[in-house]
C-alpha cells in the first residue's frame, strides 16, 4: 500500500461533513486523472471510494429532518380531522333535533 503514497499525496478534511460537500470533492476527483481516491472516513468510520459515492447522494440531516416534520404535521392534520369529523357530524345531528323539539 505504501507505494500508492509516493509523490504528491493530498488529504481533503470538512468538519461538517456534509454529503453536498463530498459530492463536490467526488466531482473534482473524476476530472483528474492523477487524482486517485483511496477512501474516507465519516462519522469516525472508514468508506470505501464506492460507499463515499453512495455517502454523497444522499440528502444532508437538515433536508431529512424538514421531510420527516412536513410528514408528521401532515399525519397530524390528517389524525385531527378524522377525530373532529364524528364530533361535527354529532353536533349538527343534535342541532336538528333540538330544533324538532321546540318547534
Amino acid at each position: 500500500m505504501s507505494s500508492l503514497f509516493r509523490g504528491a499525496t493530498a488529504v481533503v478534511s470538512e468538519k461538517a461533513g456534509e454529503p453536498s460537500t463530498l459530492n463536490t470533492v467526488l466531482k473534482q476527483v473524476k476530472r483528474e486523472d492523477k487524482l486517485l481516491l483511496l477512501g474516507g472516513m465519516v462519522d469516525k468510520q472508514l468508506l470505501s471510494p464506492i460507499q463515499l459515492q453512495q455517502y454523497s447522494k444522499i440528502c444532508s440531516m437538515n433536508a431529512e429532518r424538514q421531510e420527516t416534520v412536513a410528514i408528521l404535521c401532515h399525519v397530524q392534520n390528517s389524525l385531527k380531522q378524522t377525530l373532529d369529523t364524528p364530533s361535527q357530524k354529532l353536533s349538527i345531528q343534535l342541532e336538528q333535533v333540538n330544533k324538532q323539539i321546540i318547534v
